[in-house]
């Protein structure tokens, strides 16, 4: 089994639950060493994987259903921010003579 890791730009996955930094995409060539020999995969498998706490998806045929896994079980939950108010228009009153 070989790991790579795929560079992505800053920003492309949610950040980590627990220590709030971005997951590194992890590309698996080959077969783990557990599983059995009768199974051989081919192809890539991709993970998402947090440097700092180690929270780790499971390995999937597409990048997209390891985001998708991440992104319900380990992701930050965004905060859902109220309506922008238009900002009101302040006119200074004339003084009178």
């Amino acid at each position: 089994m070989r790991q790579i890791e795929q560079k992505h730009p800053q920003g492309t996955f949610p950040l980590c639950n627990g220590c709030k930094r971005e997951p590194l995409h992890v590309v698996t060539l080959g077969r783990h060493r557990d599983e059995a020999g009768a199974v051989m995969r081919e192809g890539q498998r991709h993970s998402l994987e947090c440097p700092r706490c180690g929270t780790s998806t499971l390995r999937h045929p597409t990048l997209e259903l390891a985001h998708e896994e991440w992104g319900t079980r380990f992701a930050q939950l965004e905060l859902v921010l109220p309506p922008q108010r238009r900002a009101l228009r302040v006119v200074p009153r004339r003084a009178s003579a």
